[in-house]
């Protein structure tokens, strides 16, 4: 995955704030994140 900058992952979060997944909701970060590596994970947690 290309590098992921803090403007990107706010973005999307706010976009995807509230997704469903069948009859529970996902929140937006935890939705995002399923995508990411684990690379891409650890950049984000060490920036945020």
């Amino acid at each position: 995955m290309k590098d992921v900058d803090d403007s990107d992952y706010h973005y999307l979060l706010h976009l995807f704030s509230e997704v469903e997944k069948g009859d529970d909701y996902m929140d937006g970060a935890d939705f995002i994140k399923q995508f990411l590596s684990a690379d891409d994970l650890k950049i984000l947690e060490e920036r945020g």
